[in-house]
């Protein structure tokens, strides 16, 4: 079962990790504009470097006249010696991969994929299309030391260049910095 899918299994169910303007993770180091109160998940996934713990934040509005239908922040901490944003070769594949096996757990292809420049650490923007083009998702994956992030917002086409998706995105900064 591909990554991705079995991230979206940890949807189900879960607390509240905030309330405020601002979701903060001082353990996973980041903080980001919050649209609205996230659930998160746990779960252990076996890979071929060994077990990786991930956390999943997510919130789905409420409101049907919401532009995006669901924000999700994937961290996983990869073992100190496996992964470093300095090893730009190992974080390249890692964004390949990553974007790739997305694409394909929900059966859509890249619109366009872009890496940044001028960012302290490495980072991977892309848009992604399913559902014969009706469902668009916005994502945004950053390496900082051993750990990775993958932040997504999903919305319909007609809302696909909502301010919302963007400030929501651009708004993740890593607290170590």
């Amino acid at each position: 079962m591909s990554l991705f899918i079995q991230l979206l299994f940890l949807l189900f169910s879960g607390v509240p990790a905030q309330t405020s303007d601002y979701l903060v993770d001082e353990s996973a180091k980041f903080k980001i504009r919050s649209p609205g109160v996230f659930l998160e998940k746990y779960q252990t996934l076996p890979t071929d470097i060994g077990e990786i713990d991930v956390l999943t934040y997510y919130h789905q509005p409420e409101s049907e006249d919401a532009p995006n239908y669901l924000y999700l922040i994937n961290y996983l901490e990869y073992p100190q010696e496996s992964l470093h944003h300095d090893s730009l070769t190992m974080v390249t594949d890692l964004f390949s991969k990553s974007a790739e096996e997305f694409n394909l757990s929900i059966g859509g292809k890249s619109i366009y994929q872009s890496t940044l420049e001028g960012e302290d650490y490495p980072t991977y923007l892309f848009r992604s299309e399913y559902n014969e083009g009706f469902n668009i998702v916005k994502s945004k994956m950053m390496v900082y030391e051993h750990r990775f992030y993958f932040i997504q917002v999903f919305t319909t086409k007609p809302h696909s260049l909502n301010d919302k998706m963007d400030s929501f995105i651009e708004s993740f900064t890593i607290l170590d910095l």
